[in-house]
């Protein structure tokens, strides 16, 4: 299977494991994770490419990266679609006609549903969007930071064969 893949499942898991945690900060505090939810988006590329480096597969971490991202956003757009409907589904008609009147309560029952496939379709696009560039930076930033170590590893490598020489030649 695909490093990328691999790391979209863990994306999926890391998505359902936020939306626990924020329904429970709701329960518990009346406010949710907030931007905290938003970092943990680039994890699923950052995964990609360590999987990509550490089997030494020919394989891109960028582009793994970003199936990492779309494998999650798979999850997390249906995901949010389910709670967009679910939300509708849960209105409760009698008691908002009561508060704002028949003619009002009628124009938003309406308009709730196609406002619903609206928010939706913006929803959607925003995941697949955001998943797959958070993941892609992800990616890349571990891609970088790799071969930066693996240099510098190199290096120090080479300056102690150096080292060692000098001192064999005293």
């Amino acid at each position: 299977m695909r490093p990328g893949v691999r790391a979209g499942f863990a994306g999926m898991a890391l998505v359902a494991a936020y939306y626990v945690a924020h329904a429970m900060l709701l329960n518990y505090t009346g406010h949710g994770l907030g931007a905290a939810g938003v970092a943990g988006l680039p994890l699923p590329g950052v995964l990609a490419a360590r999987i990509c480096a550490r089997e030494g597969r020919d394989c891109s971490p960028a582009r793994e990266g970003v199936v990492a991202g779309v494998v999650t956003a798979h999850f997390l757009a249906a995901l949010q679609i389910v709670m967009l409907v679910v939300g509708v589904l849960l209105i409760d008609w009698g008691r908002y006609t009561e508060r704002v009147g028949p003619e009002i309560a009628a124009g938003v029952r309406e308009a709730a549903w196609p406002a619903a496939a609206v928010a939706g379709t913006i929803v959607v696009i925003l995941a697949y969007a955001g998943s797959t560039l958070a993941s892609w930076l992800g990616a890349t930033t571990y891609a970088g930071y790799d071969s930066w170590r693996q240099a510098r590893k190199q290096e120090s490598n080479t300056e102690g064969a150096r080292g060692r020489e000098e001192l064999g030649t005293r």
